[in-house]
């Protein structure tokens, strides 16, 4: 395509994604055929329309009635590609958007099926992605996690390198939100279980990021901690490190002060009860 004719398509998905921005818009854009023509773009355009082309699928994807259209159409294989396809930071950023936008409309399964998952992480987990990306990915892989499926594809794929990829951005990323979406997702796994080597590797990554998650003031990121340090404790290792560790007296100062909420706890309770020591308080 000619550089003027590629300027005119980058206009009008532009155009379409601002128009998709609202719901009755979003129904009705693909009632119209817009599915087919964003496919066919998306196959053939330029690196620089590329990311408006995702951009308007992503708001499509919004509307629940738009699910299927979408997925039969064929994008999770494209949306694939593109997240395979490196320094599309923008596209990237999209494309993770959209899966997210599918899998919390219970279409997991077949974003399993057509390889959505190993594309989503291919994207962040060797890579120097911006935190732009790392959010939408990690907010993604949080939501994807909630399938059993799914949680033991991320703790196959490369032999537990997402798992310690996730664990490192819990610990270290200058991104709150990047650090929750990653806590999260490992909360999802740790209700499976992870090889003991994995977790004897992450250790000291692991206990950093519960740590600094308990002392947050945030209340999400301290429940978030004690539900993933409750599952982590099946796991030996994890065990003897957080009853000899200082993680153990934190929990137990949540425990005891007055103001936690009746949730955190019981949570903070069955916590120590499993560590099999005398419970103060």
């Amino acid at each position: 395509m000619c550089i003027s004719f590629q300027t005119v398509i980058c206009q009008a998905c532009f155009a379409l994604r601002n128009l998709s921005s609202e719901g009755d818009n979003q129904l009705a854009v693909v009632e119209f055929g817009a599915l087919p023509l964003l496919l066919q773009i998306m196959r053939k355009c330029s690196k620089e329309t590329l990311a408006a082309v995702v951009a308007a699928l992503r708001n499509l994807s919004i509307h629940r009635r738009n699910e299927i259209p979408i997925v039969q159409e064929g994008f999770i294989p494209e949306l694939g590609k593109v997240l395979r396809e490196p320094y599309l930071w923008d596209a990237h950023c999209h494309a993770a958007g959209t899966l997210r936008n599918l899998a919390a409309g219970s279409k997991t399964r077949l974003i399993l099926e057509q390889d959505g998952l190993d594309s989503l992480t291919a994207a962040f987990v060797d890579s120097t992605a911006p935190v732009s990306v790392q959010t939408e990915v990690t907010a993604a892989l949080a939501v994807i996690a909630g399938n059993n499926e799914a949680r033991k594809r991320l703790l196959q794929l490369g032999n537990g390198r997402i798992f310690t990829r996730l664990v490192n951005l819990a610990a270290q990323s200058a991104s709150s939100e990047v650090q929750y979406n990653s806590a999260g997702t490992i909360g999802q796994l740790a209700q499976l279980e992870i090889p003991s080597e994995v977790v004897v590797s992450n250790l000291p990554s692991i206990m950093k990021y519960l740590t600094v998650f308990l002392e947050s003031k945030e209340k999400n990121f301290a429940h978030i901690s004690l539900w993933t340090i409750l599952q982590l404790l099946k796991d030996s290792s994890f065990k003897q490190r957080f009853s000899e560790g200082p993680l153990r007296r934190i929990v137990q100062n949540i425990f005891e002060e007055p103001s936690t909420s009746p949730q955190m706890k019981q949570l903070a309770l069955d916590i120590l009860q499993a560590t099999g020591e005398p419970i103060k308080g």
